[in-house]
């Protein structure tokens, strides 16, 4: 099986609907994880305020930020 793992920026929700305006990119998104789900793809999504431990596992994550 195929895993995604997905290192966002720290947000106040993964849905993308909060605040004053809908992020659409969080939207579009979220409906790609959906069917990629349905398909037998995993995917992870860490979010940096919610799974900092996470982003502490991941070397490369790191690196990167």
């Amino acid at each position: 099986m195929l895993n995604i793992e997905i290192y966002e920026e720290a947000m106040c929700c993964s849905t993308g609907v909060c605040g004053p305006e809908p992020d659409e990119t969080i939207i579009k998104t979220n409906q790609i994880n959906e069917y990629l789900k349905q398909n037998q793809i995993e995917v992870q999504r860490y979010n940096m305020s919610n799974n900092p431990n996470e982003f502490i596992k991941n070397k490369e994550a790191i690196r990167l930020i």
